[in-house]
């Protein structure tokens, strides 16, 4: 038997289209899915990016160019020097090529312990994860969540990776930077960025 199916061309050049930009071509944003699948190549790009000194050790200075990088520290900093060294990145890394691609999550935005509404949120990928990455942005409503969309490619969550979150709320006077983490063990399925007072 043999089966036929007669799709519109715009269908087609729809799906042609989805295919390329998920594959990262063209010149449309991509999501990292996958980034931390060679472990190996993903710590070179950080270190060739983040490590000024050339020492092999990323330092709390160092760090300052990579709020999301910083704020996963405490699961890569495994001998508690206050640096993170090779072995230990790619160890981080290595994990987190085994866990979920993508991780559904609820976002909130909290600033002196009470949710922000009305705030415009940002998360950027980290630059040693890709050229071209999608940004994933979004709203605060009451109560402070935030849903977050990608510019090209939707998704039903966020790709495991680290991330700065730009949140800008106009009434406060807001305009800050925060890192975050996001993989199954860092955030689980909900992400609370809180602003300092």
């Amino acid at each position: 038997m043999k089966l036929s199916l007669q799709l519109p061309a715009y269908t087609v050049l729809f799906c042609l289209s989805l295919i390329a930009t998920i594959s990262g071509c063209g010149s449309a944003p991509t999501s990292q899915i996958g980034a931390f699948d060679d472990a190996s190549a993903t710590t070179d790009a950080a270190f060739q990016l983040l490590d000024g000194n050339s020492d092999g050790a990323l330092d709390q200075e160092e760090l300052q160019s990579c709020l999301g990088l910083r704020s996963g520290a405490k699961r890569i900093d495994t001998n508690g020097d206050q640096q993170l060294d090779r072995d230990e990145v790619l160890a981080r890394f290595g994990k987190l090529g085994s866990m979920s691609d993508i991780v559904g999550m609820q976002v909130t935005i909290v600033r002196g312990g009470r949710p922000l509404a009305n705030a415009k949120v940002t998360l950027t990928p980290a630059p040693f994860l890709g050229e071209g990455l999608q940004s994933y942005q979004g709203d605060s409503i009451q109560g402070g969540n935030v849903r977050l969309t990608g510019e090209t490619v939707k998704l039903p969550g966020l790709p495991t990776g680290y991330y700065t979150a730009h949140i800008v709320q106009e009434q406060a006077q807001i305009d800050t930077q925060l890192g975050c983490e996001i993989a199954d063990d860092a955030s689980g399925s909900r992400l609370v960025l809180r602003i300092p007072e």
